[in-house]
């Protein structure tokens, strides 16, 4: 299999993965890794028993997902983790050369500044970024944002939840921006000082026109079309959006 580059399992599973039937290599070359399945059969197997040393592409979109299955899972993937309390997240950071990473289960992912931070540390290629928690209180501050997102230039698509309401960061005072990041979801998020947050975002995000909904777009909650609001009002008095190298876009 050293010319397989990538793997898409997808669709209802008949007949389940199982010890009688899988063999696996190690699919050293393999980049882009997909699951849309509703049982978490073909998942289990296929990560439990072959190594992707190459991976940048990750996606996993499963219907049937328990917590119990979801945590054996992945610390199966990662052995050395095992007493760690169980985190998405934590077990894929073996995955260093991820460029793209979207997880959709029904667990939450129970992600802090911290876990954030080394996340960032061990993905630093990773250009797409989806870890939406609907399901969990945010515990991600706008300062635990920026610091991770110093780590990954190359960023352009962050769909993450966020404390929103406690802001723990001046503009004003920051010399930071990162310039690559154009598309941007915190709609999981709370809100309770719109113009606040549209200031942080105009200031520390200057590519960021609007707060989208990924990934596929659709309607925003009340408080992030205020944000919009804000976020227009605030771009229309600055000048237009540098590259990361500096230069203004050309006109067209």
């Amino acid at each position: 299999m050293c010319t397989l580059l990538t793997v898409a399992i997808s669709g209802k599973v008949i007949c389940p993965l199982n010890r009688n039937n899988y063999v696996f290599a190690p699919f050293v070359d393999v980049a882009v890794l997909t699951f849309r399945v509703d049982t978490v059969a073909y998942i289990t197997a296929v990560l439990q028993h072959s190594e992707f040393p190459s991976l940048k592409e990750f996606e996993m979109h499963a219907e049937a997902f328990p917590w119990t299955v979801a945590e054996q899972l992945f610390r199966d993937q990662e052995p050395s983790l095992a007493g760690d309390s169980f985190n998405a997240v934590t077990h894929l950071l073996c995955f260093t050369q991820l460029q793209t990473l979207q997880l959709d289960f029904h667990c939450s992912i129970f992600l802090d500044n911290d876990l954030l931070l080394d996340a960032m540390s061990c993905w630093p290629h990773i250009r797409s970024l989806n870890l939406l928690d609907p399901r969990n209180t945010p515990i991600v501050t706008f300062c635990g944002l920026f610091t991770a997102l110093r780590l990954c230039p190359h960023l352009h698509t962050l769909g993450i939840s966020i404390d929103a309401v406690n802001i723990d960061i001046d503009p004003t005072v920051e010399s930071f921006q990162h310039t690559t990041l154009q598309t941007l979801d915190l709609t999981e998020s709370r809100v309770s000082d719109a113009k606040a947050v549209a200031r942080i975002i105009s200031s520390m995000l200057p590519c960021v026109d609007r707060i989208s909904r990924l990934p596929y777009g659709g309607d925003l909650p009340r408080a992030w079309n205020t944000v919009n609001r804000h976020l227009k009002s605030f771009k229309s008095s600055l000048a237009p959006c540098r590259d990361i190298t500096g230069t203004p876009p050309e006109n067209t």
